[in-house]
């Protein structure tokens, strides 16, 4: 199977388990795959500050000390080819939107749960305000990431790398 269609696939998979997660934790009945983002978001209704507190205490540290060692054996050992600017994008989460070294190849799937994160809680935060059906709304931002990507593909020709 080309590389194309599997990155297709997982998008999809990824975006049919945020949906029936957010689903399911909607529901009287809560397993222990409900307690995830949504469930913590959307059911439980976690504070935005409590919620941003746990996932950098999480995922920062450990993103912080690995850049950080990566530059150090760049500059001390020449191995890597990390810059700043690579480190700068790195701890930003926006390596997907630059070349990258390939030591950071890895931080992309971290960048999309980061973004994930961030886009979520603005729905959360929307939700409490206002009333909001949304798996509906996942759905259609799903559709349209979907689209986007099939457009930018085969339409356009843009590299499989470049768009996903």
């Amino acid at each position: 199977m080309p590389i194309s269609k599997i990155g297709k696939m997982q998008s999809i998979s990824y975006v049919a388990l945020r949906l029936t997660r957010v689903k399911s934790a909607r529901s009287d009945g809560c397993d222990a795959g409900t307690w995830d983002l949504a469930h913590l978001l959307f059911v439980n209704n976690v504070s935005l500050r409590d919620f941003y507190v746990r996932r950098i205490s999480r995922a920062f540290p450990a993103l912080w000390l690995f850049v950080f060692a990566m530059l150090a054996m760049t500059y001390v050992f020449g191995k890597f080819g990390v810059t700043l600017h690579d480190a700068f994008h790195a701890l930003t989460f926006t390596v997907n939107y630059t070349a990258r070294p390939e030591v950071f190849e890895h931080i992309w799937s971290l960048c999309i749960e980061e973004h994930s994160y961030v886009a979520l809680s603005l729905i959360a935060l929307w939700s409490r305000r206002r009333p909001i059906n949304v798996v509906a709304l996942l759905a259609v931002l799903a559709i349209a990431g979907i689209l986007n990507g099939v457009f930018q593909t085969w339409y356009l020709g843009h590299d499989y790398f470049s768009v996903y």
